[in-house]
């Protein structure tokens, strides 16, 4: 996983610590609406392992992996004012996932079709 340089991974845990290491992911959902970047750096360092293994294991490409990472940490970012509670984050953030991962599936899949019916005209 490329998404952040060793420097701002290594600055994690003082990041974690200064924006409330405990503070719950409910908690981190509510600043990340008012563009709070801290609580996003906290909420991408406690769940990115995840969420990554999970993309990857969906996907089985580390590259296509990584680039989901992102887009789902983008939702997280733009969607966090709308995330009501009703699930927990983990589920939220993994739902999220899924539909970035179904979607690049599709794609592929329709690409990989185009191809074929290019080859065979």
């Amino acid at each position: 996983m490329s998404i952040r340089p060793a420097s701002a991974v290594a600055a994690a845990p003082a990041i974690a610590a200064t924006a409330g290491e405990h503070s719950t992911d409910e908690i981190l959902v509510e600043r990340i609406a008012t563009g709070d970047k801290l609580a996003m750096q906290v909420l991408f360092a406690r769940h990115r392992t995840n969420v990554y293994r999970w993309l990857l294991r969906f996907v089985g490409n580390e590259t296509v992996a990584d680039d989901l990472l992102s887009d789902v940490f983008l939702d997280v970012w733009q969607q966090a004012g709308r995330f009501k509670g009703r699930a927990a984050v983990t589920t939220w953030l993994l739902s999220i996932a899924r539909y970035k991962a179904l979607s690049a599936r599709r794609r592929r899949t329709e690409a990989e079709l185009d191809e074929t019916i290019e080859t065979t005209v």
